[in-house]
């Protein structure tokens, strides 16, 4: 994707998960095909991002790191995940969002 589009996107999706996480809240899958666009009113240029499937979403407690599940999708997941070490919540949600970046400027 061209750079303003990737900035305009991810903004929106920063905001989307800074506010889960402020809620206590982590998705543990987040990646681009849980990541939905949609285009509303008269100005289609701009659309809107929306975070999709939480299946694998959780609660979890700032500064307990209490999670051990190994859950989400092999290529975004964050190395606590995948070496089975107990995590906090919010830091594997901004691994996934590195590899989110570099997806949308970069391809896959």
């Amino acid at each position: 994707l061209p750079e303003l589009e990737v900035r305009y996107l991810f903004t929106q999706l920063i905001n989307a998960v800074d506010y889960t996480h402020t809620a206590g809240v982590v998705h543990r899958d987040l990646k681009l095909e849980n990541i939905l666009l949609t285009y509303h009113g008269l100005d289609q240029s701009a659309p809107t991002l929306y975070v999709a499937d939480w299946g694998f979403g959780t609660h979890y407690l700032p500064g307990h790191a209490t999670l051990t599940e190994r859950v989400g999708s092999l290529s975004y997941c964050a190395p606590e995940l995948l070496t089975g070490k107990t995590y906090i919540g919010p830091e594997v949600d901004v691994w996934s969002l590195g590899v989110i970046f570099y997806a949308m400027l970069f391809g896959m």
